[in-house]
């Protein structure tokens, strides 16, 4: 016999599977975007730098976003988690980078990625909140 607890946990179970599946196919975006030789624009270079940072802001958001809802959790063990998992990414992206013909690994880029993991936590936080008030 199946209670109502039982179906809920089981539905919280599924949700957190699709977002961890979520999370690992967009670590493998953000991994392919880094392999990219060349990911020119074809703006002016100060536009395109803008773009480029704000792109790494973004991806790191959404890297971000969804490792919290994997971990469904606004408590302080679980965010610091994401937080740590995401500068560990952006870590690792900009070490991949070094490795790409006409890329560089660049410690700003770290920083920027970082941004993104913040706001992303920030994000998902609020969201929760939104949603129990």
């Amino acid at each position: 016999m199946y209670n109502k607890k039982m179906i809920i946990s089981q539905g919280n179970i599924k949700t957190r599977i699709f977002y961890l599946i979520a999370t690992i196919i967009w670590a493998g975006f953000i991994f392919y975007l880094s392999s990219i030789p060349d990911l020119a624009s074809g703006l002016p270079s100060w536009q395109d730098l803008v773009l480029r940072k704000l792109a790494h802001i973004a991806v790191f958001f959404i890297f971000a976003y969804l490792l919290a809802k994997t971990l469904n959790s606004v408590k302080r063990p679980a965010l610091l988690f994401v937080i740590m998992a995401g500068v560990a990414y952006a870590l690792f992206d900009e070490w991949h980078q070094s490795f790409v013909p006409g890329r560089m690994g660049v410690p700003q880029d770290i920083l920027i990625d970082t941004i993104g993991v913040f706001l992303g936590v920030w994000g998902y936080q609020k969201r929760q909140k939104n949603l129990f008030d």
